[in-house]
C-alpha cells in the first residue's frame, strides 16, 4: 500500500515537472506566473510526500527479504535525489522574481523531472506505468490552467483554457495505445470515466464560451478527470501487485 501510494505520488510529481517542461517551457502554453509557482510548488511538496512513503516501503520490504544492503541503498538515493532536487526547483521558482522559467531554473528542472522517472522506472511494476506520467501530471496542471483562466478577464485566459485542452488531447493520445490493445485499460471504466471528461471539457467551452462563467464548471470536470485517472492507475498497480508471478 505504501509503495503503491508513493508510486503514483512520484508520478505526479514527475508528471507536473513535465508539464513545466513541455508546456510552459517549451511551448509557452500555460502562462508561466503564477501557473509555474503552483506547479513547482505541487511537484515539490508531492516529490517529498512520495519520497517518504517509498522510504518506508523499502525499509519494510527490506527488513522482510533479508535483501542485500546495495539495491536498498541504490533505491534510497535515487529516490532521496529526487526529492532533493524537486524542493530545490521549487525554492528557486519561489525565490526569484521573474516569471519566466529562466535557464538556471531549468537546470534544476530537468534533472528532477529525469530522477523522478528513474524512481518510477526501479519502483513501478512495469515500464508500461510510465504512459501515465503525462496524464497524472497533466490532469494535475489542468485544475491550476482552469483557476488562472479567467482571473480578472486577463487577455490570455482564453489562450489558458485552449492550451488546457490541447494538453488535454495529449493525454488521450498518450493512453490511447494502452485502451486499445490492452483488454484491462479497455474494461477499465475509470479509464472511459477519464476519457469522457476530456471530451466533456470542449463541450463546456462550447456551450458557455465566457470564460468567467464556465470556470467553474472546467473546474469541476478537471477535478474528475483527476480523480478518474487517480483511480484508474491506482486500479492497475493494485492488479499488477496481486498479479502471478508478482513480489508482494
Amino acid at each position: 500500500m505504501l509503495e503503491r501510494l508513493g508510486w503514483i505520488g512520484t508520478a505526479i510529481s514527475a508528471g507536473l515537472l513535465l508539464q513545466i517542461a513541455v508546456q510552459i517551457n517549451g511551448l509557452h502554453w500555460l502562462p508561466d506566473f503564477p501557473v509555474y509557482l503552483g506547479l513547482a510548488l505541487l511537484a515539490g511538496g508531492t516529490a517529498v510526500g512520495a519520497s517518504l512513503l517509498l522510504f518506508a516501503a523499502a525499509a519494510s520490504k527490506s527488513a522482510r527479504s533479508g535483501s542485500s544492503p546495495a539495491p536498498f541503498w541504490v533505491r534510497m538515493l535515487v529516490i532521496g535525489g529526487f526529492a532533493s532536487l524537486a524542493i530545490v526547483h521549487a525554492v528557486l521558482a519561489v525565490g526569484s522574481s521573474s516569471t519566466a522559467v529562466e535557464w538556471w531554473r531549468n537546470a534544476m528542472l530537468w534533472p528532477a523531472a529525469l530522477a523522478g522517472i528513474s524512481v518510477c522506472v526501479l519502483t513501478g511494476p512495469r515500464w508500461k506505468s510510465l504512459l501515465v506520467l503525462w496524464p497524472l501530471g497533466e490532469a494535475a496542471a489542468a485544475l491550476l490552467g482552469c483557476w488562472y483562466a479567467p482571473n480578472s478577464g486577463e487577455s490570455h485566459s482564453l489562450r489558458a483554457y485552449q492550451y488546457v485542452l490541447a494538453a488535454a488531447l495529449i493525454s488521450a493520445a498518450v493512453l490511447l495505445p494502452a485502451i486499445l490493445f490492452d483488454a484491462r485499460c479497455r474494461r477499465s471504466w475509470s479509464l472511459w470515466g477519464f476519457a469522457a471528461a476530456s471530451l466533456a471539457m470542449p463541450l463546456v467551452c462550447l456551450l458557455q464560451p465566457d470564460t468567467a462563467h464556465a470556470q467553474g464548471f472546467l473546474s469541476a470536470v478537471a477535478l474528475l478527470r483527476l480523480g478518474m485517472v487517480l483511480i484508474a492507475v491506482d486500479r492497475s498497480l493494485a492488479s499488477d501487485r496481486d498479479a502471478p508471478g508478482q513480489p508482494t
